[in-house]
């Protein structure tokens, strides 16, 4: 990838949206320390950049060439790019609400690169004009559906590859396992991430009413009402007997709860990103 360094500006936001491909269906998106967020810049005009967990790396090592290289300097002083990791629902939510209490939120950013182009559509819909505007995509993270090598290994792949569908039907399936042979397995379960902050559970919850409507595009509201629509949904959402916010918090629970000894009812299945960006994966089946 040939990245091109060029002069910030402050000015009105703008959204450098990552664009999200869904292979099976679908960032994983925490806050951590692994940024600029608390760096000093000196006497230099400060651009804050909001960036999604999953390219935080990438960007902070980005900005870190950018601030130290000629590129930086202005003829009345210089600039300085300060990216700090923001989960793109939060920064969602923030930036429709004004981006209230920035001592406990964070400053607002003057650049935000959300996991997903999905983010500022939502952002604009909320606010009711065109604050984010559309960014150019330069990653593409294959995001995917995990789980136990057995189970994928009895759902024949990676003969027979497994998509979103497969999934929703094994959802529905009232046998669970018990349709591939495995009753001791017991009904298929689910884990997923809330929609309203993660993109895993944004796009999961996207790619589930495409297969409850049989479309590849042009999902309508109308679609959303249809009470067969919604049944579907419901089905699948019965499965899910783990529910958090985002990835990383759904992961960290699932450790402790196994560092500890305890029972927490395991999922089957749980959607999660891929941690390896790549331009090769476009399809729905990866």
């Amino acid at each position: 990838m040939t990245v091109h360094r060029t002069r910030f500006a402050t000015g009105a936001l703008v959204a450098a949206c990552l664009l999200i491909v869904a292979c099976s269906t679908s960032s994983s998106d925490d806050d951590d320390a692994s940024d600029l967020g608390n760096a000093d810049p000196g006497d230099c005009a400060t651009i804050d950049m909001a960036v999604s967990s999953e390219k935080i790396a990438l960007l902070t090592e980005l900005a870190n060439d950018f601030n130290g290289s000629d590129a930086a300097k202005l003829a009345d002083g210089c600039a300085f790019v300060r990216p700090y990791n923001k989960a793109s629902g939060a920064a969602t939510t923030l930036l429709a609400a004004g981006w209230p209490d920035p001592e406990v939120n964070g400053v607002r950013p003057v650049i935000w690169s959300p996991a997903a182009s999905s983010w500022g559509a939502i952002v604009n819909q909320r606010v009711g004009r065109e604050m984010a505007t559309g960014g150019t995509p330069f990653m593409l993270t294959p995001l995917v559906i995990a789980m136990p090598k057995p189970m994928a290994d009895a759902l024949g792949y990676p003969a027979t590859p497994v998509g979103f569908a497969d999934i929703v039907a094994l959802a529905n399936d009232p046998e669970g396992w018990a349709a591939y042979g495995h009753p001791e397995w017991g009904p298929f379960r689910l884990g997923k991430t809330n929609p309203n902050y993660s993109t895993s559970g944004l796009n999961f919850t996207t790619a589930q009413y495409y297969a409850a409507t049989g479309k590849t595009r042009g999902l309508t509201t109308e679609d959303l009402a249809r009470p067969d629509v919604a049944a579907f949904a419901a089905s699948v959402e019965s499965a899910v007997v783990h529910y958090g916010d985002i990835t990383m918090t759904f992961l960290n629970n699932w450790f402790r709860a196994d560092a500890r000894g305890t029972a927490l009812t395991p999922p089957t299945a749980w959607t999660r990103p891929s941690r390896r960006p790549s331009s090769k994966c476009r399809s729905r089946r990866c």
